[in-house]
């Protein structure tokens, strides 16, 4: 069988059973393409409870997603499904990142939190209380941004956070695309420390609401929760609006080819590019 995607566009596929004819013995289950136009990208409506939904990490094949006031941890096994409670306490839960193997979770105006080995309670590393924000990994550091503060790093995954002595500032979401770490202000710019050194110098973005940021394979996407979701393609020039709907778009996260996001007081969409 050989599959064919329309020019300019792209193509998923639905899976039906059908009788083929007399000769052909019996059903046979085909896999039938379904168009997409190449209009803006989809996000489909993942239909979960409605919550004060923040940041994303991913970890092997499951994606985490935290919430505020006193919520939860939440975790979608292997993609599919529901985003399932954790059981972890009440907090005012923000930010996630994921190393190879751990899983952090930020607590605003709190501590940093850390799943060892993806199983298990999530255990508070000590770190000065700070309005946490923003978490990424690259390589074995962790990154953690905190509003109205500094941008801190954890080196190979043990001690503290220590600050990186870059201006204060309404520091958001992070990411890491190849070796540089990118780190958004809320109001403000998207900045990049390359090769993960050296000060994080502003892109001369457009001011706006921005949340939170992932990547996926050479681009790296920023949410903002007043507006749009935004791209900058291949990690160079300017971060261009995907055309959503103004839905107040907070965490972006990424899954086996797909992005998550989800919304301040409502649910999670997810869309393939």
């Amino acid at each position: 069988m050989r599959l064919i995607c329309p020019p300019g566009g792209s193509m998923s596929f639905r899976r039906e059973w059908r009788r083929p004819g007399p000769y052909a013995g019996g059903n046979r289950m085909l896999i039938i393409p379904r168009r997409r136009s190449s209009g803006p990208l989809v996000f489909d409506n993942l239909n979960q409870t409605s919550r004060h939904w923040r940041l994303m990490a991913t970890l092997n094949n499951d994606i985490y997603c935290c919430a505020a006031a006193d919520d939860n941890i939440y975790k979608q096994t292997g993609g599919t499904g529901n985003f399932v409670s954790l059981g972890q306490t009440g907090r005012s839960w923000w930010a996630m990142a994921a190393s190879s193997s751990d899983v952090y979770a930020s607590v605003y105006g709190g501590d940093i939190y850390k799943q060892t080995n993806g199983t298990g309670n999530f255990v508070a590393l000590g770190q000065t209380s700070r309005a946490w924000t923003g978490m990424t990994v690259l390589g074995n550091d962790v990154y953690a941004a905190a509003y109205g503060g500094d941008i801190y790093k954890q080196t190979n995954g043990t001690g503290n956070f220590v600050a990186l002595g870059q201006t204060s500032g309404s520091w958001a979401g992070m990411t890491v695309l190849g070796n540089d770490v990118y780190a958004a202000a809320y109001g403000g710019d998207i900045y990049k420390q390359t090769n993960g050194t050296g000060n994080f110098v502003a892109l001369g973005q457009t001011s706006r609401t921005w949340r939170s940021m992932t990547a996926l394979g050479n681009d790296v996407y920023a949410a903002a929760s007043e507006d749009d979701i935004y791209k900058q393609t291949n990690g160079t020039g300017n971060f261009v609006a995907l055309g959503q709907p103004n839905r107040g778009w907070f965490g972006l996260g990424t899954l086996n080819g797909a992005i998550y996001c989800s919304v301040s007081f409502g649910g999670i969409y997810k869309a393939i590019p």
